[in-house]
């Protein structure tokens, strides 16, 4: 029996029309724990989400272990006390057993369980006098029965070693694969500081891709996620190589389906280039400056997803699946649950539903975290449109307010490595009098923000070839058109640079009123168009980008004395011809 099946148990007629009317990502409820561990089917079709009420701080021992579930296919969830002690687990039908790990300072262990989460004294078995820990939820290799896991070594020197840990006996017993660390960053231009590097290499997470195959993603400082791929069922691994997804210390996902699909889910973005932080104030601890801890993580308020068809070697999509709700938050440092440290959408988990649907959950912290449902069709369309008739839900508008950096969950308030923030953009009459409200980006030199640089970052399906128009009406003297592989801060100056494209435009260049400015491109031929309402103005030749193609506009202005901006009217993405 497959665990699809588990839940076609579920599929009522209600049911049925409740998941065929949920396309693109939709927010079902609120996980009770951050995502990484606590997410699991039983065989009667109940899903589950593991987590602790009541909870005074992030590091209070105490609290009621207690879990959501659901019996709807994640469509509506309910809460319970949590009375057993394994918590969320593999259930291995053909064994009728259920699997977990954990791990302390005396070595790494496996909880078995004929019962099920709800067993209050399960089989602990040793595995390792090592302590690997970070790890996920078992799994199971569809052709061989071998169930793994990934997790991590700290050795004494502070970096993490990235392991894979396999049983072929039913999880009696694992042998284990380390893998060397990834390189880690270094400081060049435009970084000032090291990043959070020393414990580079943390947080894999693997994916059986059939037939002995094994892809495994492993978090890296640097400016992508690192991968390996397997042959013999993860016994041994290839040479580790930068993979196909941006991403800086953060944690990926990557999910099975059942046609063979593979679904990676990830934070797509870049942070903000390191301050020099022997100058920033107050003065950052020791283990900041030489990179062992973070000062402060601008690159986890988007969440995405991306599918492939052909075991890993390419993928479609690259689409935002949730924007971070506290994401403007003026009291950001302070907002939020003081049981969870940090306050995101990155860490993942994921579980495919029936027709064609998959339940994600994403983030940390109560006022960031979520559970979510999305069609994967949703993923496939090469279209996009903008018009902000729900104002500035689907774009990024962050600028971030001068704030203490590091991490000081201890001492002031519920802060952890964050700054406090603003919208770099509002919405505002239309300037030429017609009854509608229309994105503003701009506003006055602010000495209260850490950058001046106002912009609004919008994600659009991953494309080789397309065009990008903008309805806009430019009342500053210049702006950034920018077309990127991923998201940038929206007030990061750095993006056009870093970036595969970029016009600067300036007012003397354009009409009064509103105009639309397109950009068409081909990734292939390396060329990019731009155009005033239909007429060429600029060419441009591209720089490289992944593979998939761009998948990001950014729009950037900067503020004056006097009140000076952008206004937007529409955001169009179409597709085109890749010019072969």
């Amino acid at each position: 029996m497959n665990r699809q099946s588990f839940l076609e148990k579920n599929l009522t007629s209600d049911v049925m029309d409740m998941l065929e009317h949920i396309y693109e990502p939709t927010v079902v409820a609120t996980p009770l724990s951050d995502a990484g561990r606590s997410l699991m089917l039983l065989p009667s079709g109940e899903i589950r989400e593991y987590g602790t009420l009541y909870k005074a701080h992030w590091r209070d021992p105490n609290g009621q272990r207690a879990y959501i579930a659901s019996h709807d296919c994640g469509v509506s969830w309910t809460l319970h006390y949590d009375h057993g002690a394994l918590g969320a687990c593999l259930y291995l039908p053909d064994l009728g057993i259920y699997l977990k790990s954990t791990s302390d300072e005396s070595g790494t262990y496996i909880l078995r369980s004929a019962i099920g989460p709800d067993d209050g004294a399960p089989e602990r078995i040793k595995i390792s006098d090592l302590h690997y820990f970070c790890q996920l939820l078992p799994q199971q290799c569809k052709d061989s029965g071998r169930i793994f896991f990934t997790a991590q070594r700290k050795r004494e020197d502070g970096i993490n070693l990235p392991a894979f840990l396999y049983s072929d006996d039913g999880g009696k017993s694992f042998r284990i694969t380390e893998l060397p660390p990834p390189p880690r960053h270094e400081v060049a231009f435009p970084h000032k500081g090291i990043r959070w590097s020393i414990c580079n290499g943390s947080e894999p997470c693997a994916v059986d891709l059939g037939g002995g195959k094994i892809m495994m993603l492993i978090r890296t400082s640097t400016d992508f996620f690192y991968q390996a791929f397997s042959e013999d069922g993860g016994e041994h691994f290839g040479e580790m190589m930068p993979a196909p997804f941006h991403g800086t210390n953060t944690t990926a996902f990557l999910l099975k389906l059942s046609d063979g699909r593979i679904l990676a889910l990830w934070n797509n973005t870049q942070p903000l280039p390191e301050e020099d932080h022997e100058a920033q104030k107050p003065p950052l601890p020791q283990s900041i400056k030489i990179g062992y801890w973070e000062d402060v993580f601008t690159n986890r308020d988007a969440a995405h997803a991306a599918i492939s068809e052909d075991g890993g070697k390419s993928w479609i999509g690259y689409r935002e699946i949730l924007l971070n709700p506290i994401r403007n938050a003026e009291d950001f440092r302070y907002a939020g649950s003081r049981a969870s440290n940090d306050k995101s959408v990155h860490q993942f988990e994921a579980m495919e539903l029936p027709m064609g649907k998959v339940l994600v959950s994403a983030g940390q912290n109560a006022a960031s975290r979520r559970l979510l449902i999305f069609d994967l069709r949703w993923l496939y369309e090469a279209e996009r449109k903008e018009d902000f008739i729900e104002g500035l839900k689907n774009v990024s508008t962050q600028t971030y307010l001068k704030s203490i950096a590091g991490s000081t969950m201890e001492d002031v308030g519920n802060g952890h490595c964050s700054y406090n923030r603003i919208s770099s953009a509002v919405m505002l009459p239309d300037p030429e009098g017609r009854y509608r409200d229309y994105p503003f980006i701009g506003g006055k030199t602010d000495e209260r923000l850490m950058h001046q640089t106002r912009g609004l970052v919008w994600n659009f399906p991953a494309a080789r070839a397309g065009e990008v128009s903008i309805a806009l009406r430019l009342d500053c003297a210049s702006m950034h058109v920018t077309l990127s592989d991923r998201w940038f801060n929206p007030t990061d100056v750095y993006a056009p640079m870093l970036s595969p494209l970029y016009f600067e435009i300036k007012k003397e260049e354009v009409k009064d009123g509103f105009f639309t400015l397109t950009v068409r491109f081909d990734t292939q031929s390396g060329w990019a168009l731009l155009l005033l309402d239909d007429q060429q103005i600029k060419k441009e030749k591209m720089k490289d980008c992944l593979k998939a193609g761009l998948s990001y506009l950014i729009l950037q202005c900067e503020p004056s004395e006097a009140t000076s901006g952008i206004y937007l009217k529409e955001l169009m993405k179409k597709q085109g011809t890749v010019t072969e």
